[in-house]
């Protein structure tokens, strides 16, 4: 499986580095979360006026492209 930390759409988050987000969803940069709460194999996806996501590094989605 392809996971994001080898993604070229994944940005890591520079204070948690099992944590990032993705820039090929135009709406990413939400609201802020606790980071330390979602497991690296998860994604968080806000869905209200806010419009973000975070993802670890582990996780894996069809936007995925080799860097």
């Amino acid at each position: 499986m392809n996971h994001c930390r080898d993604c070229h759409h994944y940005l890591p988050n520079l204070h948690h580095p099992n944590m990032g987000e993705c820039k090929s969803l135009h709406w990413w940069r939400g609201y802020e979360y606790n980071l330390d709460d979602i497991p690296i194999t998860d994604i968080l996806i806000e869905y209200d006026e806010g419009w973000g996501a975070y993802m670890g590094s582990d996780f894996g989605c069809v936007h995925w492209e080799k860097k």
